[in-house]
């Protein structure tokens, strides 16, 4: 009889030994699947997260976009087009409020800042932002 039971229980071991390499082997299909996805998942953030990067950098913007943005007066193709006038009082103004100096000294550090830096700084990129005087824009208006 002992003889008996000790083969069961050999046979309820090796059973219970198949049972959990099953067991594991399924379930690490099925983290391996979780993984998968969820790699899947990310790797389309990702290229979500680029995309909307991308369409971003389509347009070059001046920064502070705080500032600057308040000058925008249109888009020419993928070139944003500022005021000049609008932009050398954005730049006036807060100059003037960080620097606290008069206005016409602020205006002439925007003006320089506006030449030397911004228009400057449009032989560097085919698609930097056109700067237009308000006379340019009343002509374009008008044609």
């Amino acid at each position: 009889m002992l003889h008996i039971l000790y083969h069961i229980g050999i046979i309820i071991a090796v059973k219970g030994a198949e049972y959990v390499q099953t067991y594991a082997q399924s379930k690490r299909q099925e983290d391996d699947q979780e993984h998968q996805e969820e790699e899947a998942e990310q790797a389309q953030e990702r290229d979500s997260d680029s995309n909307e990067q991308e369409e971003e950098q389509e347009v070059i913007r001046l920064e502070p976009k705080e500032i600057y943005d308040a000058a925008v007066i249109g888009q020419d193709g993928d070139r944003l087009v500022y005021c000049y006038d609008l932009l050398l009082d954005a730049i006036t103004d807060q100059t003037q409020e960080d620097l606290h100096i008069c206005r016409d000294r602020a205006e002439m550090i925007a003006q320089d800042h506006i030449a030397y830096n911004i228009k400057g700084s449009a032989s560097n990129f085919a698609d930097w932002p056109i700067i237009k005087n308000r006379d340019e824009n009343e002509q374009s208006k008008e044609e």
